[in-house]
């Protein structure tokens, strides 16, 4: 595109040193009103080429910057994702723990339906016997007190058990919901990504559009263009005459040169 562009410039500065008579062309001879014409035409053209090649260069730098752009945000959601992976399986480990005590509370439970169901069988048999005994068999109703009161023991420490497991339950609670908390700081950060994923992929769209229509006035003249490009066609051999008309020219060579280019530029736009 550089070259394209440095050409063009450097044709356009060529004709119009060629319309001014600054070739090194004797002072005294007239420069026809045709090649004046012509080569204000050309210049004016290969301006035109010049612009829409810049035009061309930028709208594809900024497509490039776009695509840039474009990768770092999918890389920030690629982090993103891999972030709530990670969340995901924590959150599943604190749910299996959670599982795991409530089993340990369930058993601790059963215990205790245990010991209350034999605690009141001998609160029945002690009942049953009261209504038998008398005052030497009191010693029964004492071994029936004991046992009880190691029930009573044991119940209550099960009863401790079961306190301090639903504390950690709390804990382990606790420590879901801020697992859950931080997955969903991820899903709002990928789903910020995605929403910038989705302007950057608008504003690439624009950039395309940009550039198929630099490309597209590069190849479609408009018919300002067009006339310029058939007056070269019908000129050409004219200038190359008046050329040698002139007599001699230092830089005839570089002229010549730079008609072809012109008749290059021309047969594409045309």
């Amino acid at each position: 595109m550089t070259s394209l562009e440095d050409g063009a410039s450097r044709l356009a500065a060529t004709l119009r040193a060629a319309a001014a008579g600054d070739l090194g062309v004797s002072p005294t001879a007239d420069v026809p009103p045709q090649l004046e014409d012509v080569a204000a035409a050309a210049g004016e053209l290969l301006d035109r080429v010049a612009s829409e090649v810049r035009a061309l260069r930028d709208a594809a730098s900024d497509l490039a910057r776009t695509l840039d752009s474009i990768r770092v945000a999918q890389e920030r959601a690629g982090a993103d994702a891999a972030r709530q992976g990670a969340g995901v399986e924590a959150g599943s480990e604190r749910l299996r723990l959670l599982s795991e005590r409530a089993g340990e509370i369930a058993a601790a439970a059963e215990v205790i339906d245990e010991i209350a169901a034999q605690t009141n069988l001998l609160a029945l048999n002690a009942a049953i016997e009261a209504a038998r005994a008398d005052r030497e068999e009191s010693r029964g109703f004492t071994l029936f007190a004991q046992e009880v009161r190691k029930l009573s023991e044991r119940s209550g420490g099960v009863a401790r058990d079961v306190v301090a497991l639903i504390g950690r339950l709390h804990e382990e609670v606790s420590s879901a919901a801020g697992a859950m908390d931080d997955l969903r700081e991820g899903v709002r950060a990928a789903a910020q990504n995605a929403t910038r994923g989705a302007g950057e992929v608008s504003e690439l769209m624009r950039r395309g559009r940009v550039l198929e229509e630099a490309l597209h006035r590069l190849r479609v003249p408009d018919p300002r263009a067009a006339a310029a490009a058939e007056e070269l066609r019908q000129a050409k051999d004219a200038i190359l005459r008046t050329l040698e008309e002139l007599g001699t020219v230092p830089d005839r060579g570089d002229i010549a040169e730079v008609l072809q280019d012109i008749s290059a530029v021309v047969s594409r736009r045309g």
